[in-house]
């Protein structure tokens, strides 16, 4: 929020204005880019961009300039983003945004770098583009964010609404608390998978056992819940299953999906048949985004040398983003060779807790030629500009032009011979890296000019080293053309879906409850396993861990074999939303409609009492709301 300060005049206080920006849509878009040292050497301002998202019903783009955005930031690392398409209404129509960009840390597949603008920048149809020209030092960049020649920037963009309010005082001087912790819902039952609690089935694949917990593999899969709960499968009543047909790190990798939500780590070298296998395993267990995910992840990495099996996989599966990706790969396995889109390319990483919108990997290949100038240096000062005999570098013709004497007459531009690579057309310019080598007597390269399409070096330095007695001289032009594919997936996986398959265990009548929880006379049927995950003081209560006792039960014997726990001393209805809090990592809606002062001061006790912190963050910041609306 932006405003004027209001100032006291003759003991009166002058009225002041200020904006507050509403959100109308948010999204992200991923920006993969390969081929970075290729791209080094692009030019001062030039930029290469991703493919268009659409957010809040307008086009974006993302920009990277590789080598900066201006003379003096050529050692930093420039993002922009740019408005490709207004959405509507009339000509004049701004469009306010702020954004977020990710740099993520492809070696541990996590989000690493985050630069936040506070700012709102302003968008119209004559301001098309914002930059960020110092985001980050190149050297920490390419150190820390870009591996094997590949880095992924994320940009989040927030499209606003923008409302002015008048004020006629200052609002008094609040202390605000810290904003509550991430949702860490992810984080507790992956505490469970690893902490060894209640778990009440083994799973059996490929000679090893896995302990586990039924309520959760049921939550998370239609097919486990059918096994434990429901339906004519003959593991319901057992507490060991035998799985066929799927390797043990396959299964742990499936296992931990299920329990954090997170995309598991993989090997560099195993990155593709990891993928496969757990796109299988994640088909045969109905687990929808792990096996989108997995998709995706094949979609990035796939290359010619495993296209066919791959395709083969994707009719099997009914993955048809990843059919089409392996027909573009088989059609086009014999051009250039991809030096970005490989077995090597790292997957993508996704936090527990995001959401998203599209993608764009930035493919670069390569094509590299060498072609030497011989020149008789004495008979060509006469001349204007010598054209050598053309040749080709990823099907663009191109030659070596050579300027002896441009005719200048004024300052001491005479004093320079100049080099030059042209193309017959101009479809390659901008994508060219050229390096022009002076050769010795023997034919060795003995000065490297400046990289570049241009160059030049001074008269009388040339002359003396560089110009055989014979009168002749040779340069040679080492070429390479960046071939660039933009390759857009239509969509990445879905947003995390962990904490609403969790809260469908009590939405749905609690299937698979094991405890009865009575509150005020009311009966909230649960589950011990999530409630242990969730809150240190159930956890000691249902499995031990020591502590004093906040529950009790009708039967005195403190046993985990325990259904019904009677609670005293909280109300029915602050107990069901402490129990929505448990279950989906959210407040219930029903408190923003209601007497929200009341409720939040009620929850933060119960928070309190059950060691949950997040809730007790989340009503401390609603008492000290309602405190400042009470003040106002």
């Amino acid at each position: 929020m932006s405003s004027s300060p209001a100032w006291a005049v003759n003991g009166r206080s002058t009225s002041s204005s200020s904006t507050t920006f509403t959100t109308t849509a948010t999204g992200w878009h991923d920006f993969k880019v390969g081929g970075y040292s290729y791209l080094r050497g692009l030019g001062i301002a030039r930029r290469i961009k991703s493919s268009t998202f659409v957010v809040g019903g307008h086009s974006w783009c993302i920009t990277f300039f590789p080598d900066g955005l201006s003379h003096t930031d050529t050692d930093w690392i420039c993002f922009g983003l740019r408005l490709e398409h207004h959405g509507g209404g009339g000509g004049g129509d701004d469009v306010m945004v702020r954004t977020k960009y990710t740099l993520l840390d492809l070696q541990v597949g996590e989000p690493s770098y985050t630069r936040f603008s506070s700012n709102v920048c302003t968008f119209s149809r004559t301001v098309r583009s914002w930059a960020t020209p110092r985001f980050i030092k190149r050297d920490e960049f390419v150190s820390s964010y870009v591996t094997d020649d590949v880095f992924c920037v994320r940009r989040h963009v927030t499209v606003l609404d923008a409302v002015v309010h008048t004020h006629h005082q200052p609002p008094p001087a609040t202390t605000v608390p810290q904003p509550p912790p991430p949702p860490d819902m992810h984080r507790h039952l992956g505490d469970l998978l690893a902490g060894g609690v209640g778990e009440d089935v083994t799973l059996e694949a490929g000679g090893e056992t896995f302990a586990a917990h039924k309520i959760v593999l049921a939550a998370r899969s239609p097919v486990f819940r059918a096994a434990f709960f429901g339906g004519p499968m003959k593991e319901k009543a057992t507490g060991h299953v035998r799985i066929d047909g799927i390797e043990p790190a396959v299964f742990d990798a499936v296992l931990r999906f299920i329990y954090t939500d997170t995309f598991p780590e993989m090997e560099l070298g195993d990155r593709v048949a990891m993928a496969q296998h757990l796109l299988v395993a994640a088909d045969r267990y109905d687990l929808q985004r792990l096996k989108s995910m997995c998709e995706y992840v094949l979609c990035i990495c796939v290359s010619a040398s495993v296209a066919v099996t791959t395709l083969v996989l994707a009719e099997k599966h009914g993955c048809h983003q990843l059919k089409q990706e392996c027909f573009r790969i088989l059609k086009n396995r014999d051009k250039y060779k991809e030096v970005l889109v490989g077995d090597d390319f790292d997957s993508p990483a996704w936090d527990a807790d995001s959401s998203g919108s599209s993608s764009t990997t930035f493919a670069t290949t390569v094509a590299a030629g060498w072609h030497v100038l011989e020149v008789h240096y004495s008979r060509s000062q006469s001349h204007g500009n010598i054209s050598w005999s053309t040749f080709v570098v990823g099907g663009h013709r191109c030659c070596i032009t050579y300027v002896p004497d441009d005719g200048l007459s004024v300052d001491d531009d005479a004093d320079w011979i100049r080099f030059r690579l042209q193309f017959t057309h101009s479809a390659a310019a901008g994508m060219v890296r050229s390096k022009h080598s002076l050769l010795g007597q023997a034919g060795e390269a003995s000065c490297y000019l400046n990289d570049g399409e241009r160059v030049r070096i001074k008269r009388q330095e040339f002359e003396s080293c560089y110009v055989r007695d014979d009168g002749l001289f040779c340069i040679g032009c080492d070429v390479t053309v960046l071939v660039v594919s933009t390759r857009v997936l239509a969509t990445v996986p879905p947003p995390p879906d962990m904490r609403r398959h969790i809260g469908e265990l009590i939405a749905g009548g609690g299937v698979g409850a094991d405890v009865t929880l009575e509150v005020g006379g009311e009966a909230f049927p649960a589950h011990k396993v999530v409630l242990a995950a969730r809150s240190s003081v159930f956890r000691a209560e249902f499995f031990g861990g020591g502590g004093s006792s906040l529950v009790k039960k009708d039967n005195a014997a403190a046993t985990a074999a325990a259904r019904r726990v009677r609670i005293d001393g909280i109300h029915p209805d602050v107990f069901r939303a402490m129990l929505h809090f448990i279950y989906t990592d959210t407040l219930p809606a029903e408190i923003e409609r209601g007497n929200r002062r009341v409720m939040a001061r009620l929850l933060l006790v119960a928070a309190n009492r059950y060691g949950l912190e997040r809730l007790k963050s989340m009503c401390e910041r609603m008492c000290c709301a309602a405190v400042h609306s009470l003040s106002k």
